[in-house]
This record gives C-alpha cells, sequence and structure tokens, in this order.
C-alpha cells in the first residue's frame, strides 16, 4: 500500500506502463509499420504511432483484423521541443499529489 504520493504515484505509473508495453507489443505483431526503421520524419512517426494505437485498439474492440494500410511519406516537419526536465518533474509532482489527495487506500472502503 503506497505510504505517500511519490509511492502512489510510481505504483499507477508502473502499472500504466506494463499496460502500454503489452499493447505496443500487440501492435508491433500486428502491423509491420512499426517493427523497422524507415526515413520517415519524427512527426509522421508520431502519428503512425498514433494510429496503430488507434487502429489496433479498433481490432481488438471489435476482433476484426485490418486490411493492408497504405501511408503516404509526408515532408518531414520539425517536431517542437519537449519541455526541458525542471518543468517535467514539476508536473509529475503535481500529479502525484493529485492522486494523493483523491486516493482511498482498498482496505478503508
Amino acid at each position: 500500500r503506497p505510504e505517500n504520493a511519490q509511492e502512489l504515484f510510481n505504483y499507477r505509473h508502473a502499472k500504466l506502463r506494463e499496460t502500454i508495453d503489452r499493447t505496443a507489443e500487440d501492435a508491433k505483431q500486428r502491423f509491420k509499420i512499426i517493427q523497422e526503421p524507415s526515413e520517415w520524419s519524427l512527426l509522421v512517426h508520431a502519428k503512425i504511432v498514433i494510429a496503430v494505437f488507434v487502429l489496433n485498439n479498433f481490432i481488438k474492440a471489435f476482433n476484426r483484423e485490418p486490411n493492408e494500410v497504405a501511408i503516404k511519406k509526408e515532408n518531414d516537419v520539425e517536431m517542437r521541443e519537449a519541455q526541458d526536465t525542471t518543468n517535467m518533474k514539476k508536473l509529475r509532482d503535481k500529479i502525484a499529489e493529485e492522486m494523493w489527495k483523491s486516493y482511498v487506500p482498498v482496505d478503508a472502503q
């Protein structure tokens, strides 16, 4: 049982990571486009990954196999830079505190 906000955040983060890893492995087996390196830009890769996950979830929900999907190569587009580490740590801490405020231990229910 988590004793503080950071432990709760870490626990939930780990569970989410497990789910994402399982889903990614399932999608990789189903869609060859994400199995091998390509020459597309980072932005196009991001769009492909989102599309693959959406299609994978749709297929799982409706138990259907996909037809071949053609994806056109797009012009390279610069992806904006990610926030710096300090801002991400602040965001993580804020999320952890909000989780902790709403946390109800299982044995307290």
